[in-house]
């Protein structure tokens, strides 16, 4: 047997060894999202958005995707983190509060199974935030934004199940232009 025809059974059997060892490791199985819940309650509270009106004009709206004229300040050292004017912009989440009681504190839960991709406490911003991303069964996947929370309990490249508490609100004072509508955060 000359030198190449060696090499090449060399080379076949350390490719079936590793082919081998790899198949006999264990794969850890993704957490698939079959399920959703709020990432509020549970807790004997009802929770709804907030919206207010003043003078026959929604002035607060929770919602997602609505100008909120409580953002709208004639003053120019209103722009957030992306050098935009808080009067230019539309709410990108939902904020959820407790209703009669304070927020402050209340346990949020993660939506579905899925995997931590963010944990961490932003100086600049209200609170921290955790970001999920949820893998369907279908493939392809969905995150899950939570923010304004206190110290979140969870670490980047975790895995939570549905329900698994993340954090708790963060408390945090009203200082907008209409505190008649946050009488409790």
């Amino acid at each position: 047997m000359n030198t190449y025809t060696r090499l090449i059974r060399l080379a076949a059997f350390l490719l079936v060894t590793l082919v081998s060892v790899i198949n006999v490791q264990p794969h850890p199985a993704k957490a698939l999202a079959t399920s959703w819940q709020y990432p509020l309650g549970g807790d004997g509270y009802t929770y709804a958005t907030k919206t207010g009106e003043k003078y026959g004009v929604t002035v607060v709206n929770a919602n997602f995707n609505v100008r909120n004229l409580e953002l709208i300040s004639p003053a120019t050292d209103h722009i957030t983190c992306f050098g935009v004017g808080w009067h230019s912009i539309y709410h990108a989440g939902v904020d959820l509060y407790r209703q009669g009681v304070t927020t402050e504190f209340a346990p949020v839960h993660a939506i579905a199974d899925g995997t931590v991709v963010f944990a961490s406490q932003n100086e600049s911003f209200p609170g921290d935030a955790v970001i999920i991303r949820h893998d369907l069964p279908g493939g392809g996947n969905v995150y899950s934004v939570y923010e304004h929370l206190n110290v979140p309990s969870v670490l980047s490249g975790t895995t939570v199940v549905k329900g698994q508490q993340v954090a708790t609100v963060y408390p945090q004072t009203y200082s907008g232009r209409y505190p008649e509508f946050y009488t409790q955060q």
